[in-house]
């Protein structure tokens, strides 16, 4: 699996974050959305590098990427799933293309950023997800 489940219930806090997120925008050239809560006082985002929502309306999709070195060696990344459905998935290239769909309520850390990953949203709701970037330690 690319993103695996952490214990804890942080579905309530992640929406607590989200209502004071005050602007989202829409990077260029992307069909996405994302909303910065880096700043947010809130006791889930105590310890973090960077925090920010990813909004994918239906029929969206985040580009394929892998991230930047400087990250995959640095920072653990978990995403909050605060709105999803059946047919919003997280892709990936590992001995052919594979994908998973992340559970509403659900935390969930990535395994290796280096991979080749992207998402899709086929359904017909918006899937949202506050992602939490932590920098390793040791």
């Amino acid at each position: 699996m690319f993103a695996i489940e952490l214990p804890g219930i942080d579905h309530a806090a992640a929406l607590e974050v989200l209502e004071q997120v005050r602007e989202w925008k829409q990077p260029p050239g992307r069909s996405y959305q994302t909303a910065e809560a880096t700043g947010i006082a809130h006791p889930l985002l105590v310890g973090c590098s960077r925090a920010f929502f990813i909004k994918m309306t239906p029929g969206s999709q985040v580009h394929r990427h892998r991230d930047p070195p400087e990250v995959i060696d640095h920072y653990d990344t978990d995403h909050i799933v605060v709105s999803t459905n059946d047919k919003a998935l997280i892709c990936w290239e590992e001995n052919g293309s594979q994908s998973q769909h992340l559970e509403l309520g659900k935390r969930y850390r990535i395994r290796d950023r280096g991979l080749l990953h992207w998402a899709v949203n086929d359904g017909d709701t918006d899937r949202v997800h506050l992602l939490i970037e932590y920098r390793r330690r040791g």
